[in-house]
């Protein structure tokens, strides 16, 4: 997906995204978010999710626990540990999160939009991080332009500016609520992905 690395089928891409702020200019190590007092209230809550990316890094650190650091003026995250990120493109996704919603498992999700007409929207959505390799089933989603980072890739999160000619913004935004630190598993959104696609769904309890 343009503006988040470059894969090789049936991989997970473990490296940073490449953008002018954040790599090819310089080399920098992601500091953490700085104490930034938040606002009280939901609405201060998302307006900084919006607005600034110092305070949604504080806001994602605080109160959802990922581990988002500070890049030059960008809220970046590591996945791999917490949360892993998919990326799909936006038609998928949108069928994607009905079948996850229709099952009752909500998900932060998203878009990142290339300013560039040649470029399509693509929906990034946030789950736990995966247990275990699975390369086959990431062989098949390469097929549908699905991509998985995990394993200490660098994603730039809303409303970072991630490239000069792309923007972030959240489609679904995550719970500032009581349910905030619950993201749905890898493998169940992996199993929405093969329902949304036309793939067989392992049923077994090591897939879900």
């Amino acid at each position: 997906m343009q503006g988040f690395g470059k894969h090789e089928a049936g991989s997970s891409d473990t490296r940073a995204p490449v953008a002018p702020s954040t790599a090819g200019t310089r080399r920098e190590t992601p500091r953490p978010a700085p104490a930034v007092p938040v606002g009280s209230g939901p609405t201060d809550a998302t307006r900084q999710l919006a607005r600034s990316p110092l305070l949604a890094a504080k806001l994602y650190a605080d109160v959802l626990a990922w581990p988002v650091a500070v890049l030059g003026a960008e809220a970046v995250v590591t996945c791999g540990e917490i949360l892993d990120i998919t990326t799909m493109p936006s038609d998928l996704g949108a069928d994607v999160d009905r079948v996850l919603l229709a099952e009752g498992f909500p998900t932060p999700i998203m878009e990142v939009r290339s300013l560039a007409p040649e470029h399509p929207r693509s929906w990034a959505f946030v789950s736990a991080s995966a247990r275990g390799d699975h390369d086959d089933l990431l062989t098949a989603f390469a097929v549908h332009k699905v991509d998985h980072f995990g394993d200490g890739a660098y994603i730039p999160l809303p409303p970072s500016p991630a490239y000069v000619r792309t923007l972030l913004r959240w489609v679904t935004p995550p719970s500032l609520g009581a349910e905030a630190r619950r993201l749905v598993s890898w493998e169940r959104l992996a199993a929405g992905i093969c329902r949304a696609v036309g793939l067989p769904v392992s049923e077994s309890p090591d897939w879900l």
